[in-house]
């Protein structure tokens, strides 16, 4: 999970856990990945690695890093730049722009075993950069533009690759995890695992799903939906309410080899609900407030 370490305020143009600085949202992972998966993840976010054009902005940063870590030196943060194309030849890759502004800590770059072709806040330098090797798993930074910018609509309410319906913000995922590690995504998002609460609102998920896969009936979606805690006692997992709506298909739930304890959109009968084991890997349908809504001061 991300963790603000002070208050970060919707109309202050960044969603939960991202931190605001002039026209830019910025994210300090608190799990450690490769410079390619730290990469990833960011795109998943919504974003890319941070890149740094300026003085004023890297000083924030630093400062930001060093204000989460104190006095600890092991938490040094990947940024979006790499000389992988071409040794020396350093690129941002979002931008894939050559740096206007550095901070190399001394003598770096150094190309130490010539395998260090990402770069890193070093923070056993004052998180100065140094190069270091794409494949070593360290903190990262992400970045993404703010809500008022243009990059996010706010007359939808949503964020970057969120659809809008009524005041709820939803994203189909289009990578497949189990349950839980769905229901953990979605809340490294922000949110929770989609919570259908009348037949309007699944509609409009399932016109979702089948607009993004036309005749392929390989893409089933889990929603929030389980009955883990008790047999047949369905209730939703952010909520913890029983549901008012279902929309089960013929001869379901049927709790097959007593092994089916959540819920997805089954798209071999039309995204109608059926129960399943929760150890699959499926897709999965992440759901939060829209922006408008205000229910949000995040700490």
């Amino acid at each position: 999970m991300y963790i603000l370490c002070y208050l970060v305020l919707l109309d202050d143009a960044c969603r939960h856990g991202w931190l605001h600085f002039r026209d830019r949202c910025y994210m300090f992972a608190t799990e450690k990945e490769t410079w390619t998966n730290a990469e990833f993840r960011c795109r998943v976010f919504g974003g890319h690695l941070a890149e740094i054009e300026d003085a004023e902005t890297n000083k924030f940063l630093k400062d930001t890093a060093q204000m989460r870590n104190s006095n600890d030196h092991k938490h040094h943060y990947f940024i979006g730049l790499t000389d992988e194309a071409a040794l020396d030849e350093w690129e941002w890759v979002e931008s894939a722009t050559k740096p206007n502004f550095t901070d190399w800590g001394n003598n770096q770059p150094d190309h130490i075993g010539n395998d260090e072709h990402c770069v890193l806040f070093y923070a056993r330098d004052h998180y100065r950069w140094h190069d270091a090797d794409c494949d070593d798993h360290n903190y990262f930074i992400c970045e993404e533009e703010e809500v008022n910018s243009g990059g996010i609509l706010l007359d939808e309410g949503c964020r970057h690759g969120w659809v809008h319906f009524r005041d709820r913000c939803y994203m189909f995922a289009t990578e497949e995890e189990n349950w839980t590690n769905a229901e953990f995504r979605c809340r490294v998002f922000g949110g929770h695992l989609a919570e259908i609460q009348d037949a309007e609102t699944n509609k409009f998920l399932q016109d979702n799903a089948r607009l993004r896969h036309a005749n392929d009936n390989d893409y089933n979606y889990f929603i929030g939906l389980t009955d883990e805690a008790a047999l047949d006692e369905w209730e939703w997992v952010q909520s913890a309410t029983k549901a008012n709506f279902t929309n089960w298909g013929d001869n379901q739930p049927d709790h097959q080899g007593n092994d089916e304890h959540c819920v997805f959109l089954y798209a071999k009968d039309h995204y109608r609900w059926h129960d399943v084991d929760c150890d699959d890997h499926d897709l999965f349908i992440c759901e939060e407030e829209d922006m408008n809504a205000g229910g949000n001061i995040i700490g």
